[in-house]
């Protein structure tokens, strides 16, 4: 979903998302036996984790695979094309491919690399802390309760709980308030209305998005 309308897509479709636009994802019975890469580029490093979409469009995040970290020197390709590409007026499909095609191919290659392919000794496992506060981050905290979590990661909420309180020294809810009000901060600073905001965070309408910042803002300032 994006602005509002739903938008279908087939295998091997690339969405391009400015942060600021209100999108969620979801996906239908129809959807069987995918693979999704989920990136994220927050103005400081670019990373991806990986879902596996099962049968009835039932998905998790795939057990196998790895946070994936890329180089600054592929985020400044990637984000020089996105910024040139940005500033063009009417881009047609064949424009955006000139652009896009090349640091996208590099940016696959690098996470099927680091995925499946980089068997180089001492490679560490799964680190859960790391993709889960990756996930949150790319749904902005959308609809991230321990239910949902448990059920994407394939782990207890206990153990996830656990685990993500161990390594950062705080809860999963408190870094997904931290990670909602980071975003509303800047949202609120670029123009964006309370309805716009409250609905890329997930919130049921806009007076309970705002009674919850009044709330919690304060832990940031």
């Amino acid at each position: 979903m994006l602005n509002d309308s739903v938008y279908d897509f087939e295998p091997g479709t690339v969405f391009l998302i400015d942060s600021w636009l209100t999108h969620a994802f979801g996906y239908t019975k129809r959807d069987n036996h995918l693979l999704h890469l989920w990136g994220n580029l927050d103005g400081k490093h670019m990373s991806a984790s990986i879902l596996r979409i099962g049968l009835s469009g039932q998905y998790g995040l795939d057990p196998n695979a790895r946070i994936i970290h890329f180089s600054p020197e592929l985020e400044r390709v990637f984000t020089t094309r996105w910024n040139r590409l940005f500033a063009l007026e009417n881009a047609t499909d064949e424009v955006v491919l000139k652009y896009m095609r090349a640091p996208l191919n590099m940016i696959l290659d690098e996470a099927a690399f680091q995925a499946y392919g980089d068997s180089s000794p001492g490679k560490e496992n799964t680190d859960i802390p790391e993709i889960l506060k990756t996930y949150i981050r790319i749904r902005n905290g959308r609809g991230c309760s321990l239910e949902h979590l448990e059920r994407v990661f394939g782990y207890s909420r206990y153990h996830l709980a656990h685990r993500f309180q161990e390594r950062t020294g705080f809860t999963i809810g408190n870094y997904i308030n931290q990670v909602r009000i980071e975003y509303t901060l800047s949202a609120l600073k670029r123009g964006l209305k309370q309805k716009e905001i409250a609905f890329g965070l997930g919130f049921s309408s806009p007076s309970t998005f705002w009674n919850w910042f009044q709330k919690h803002k304060a832990s940031l300032q």
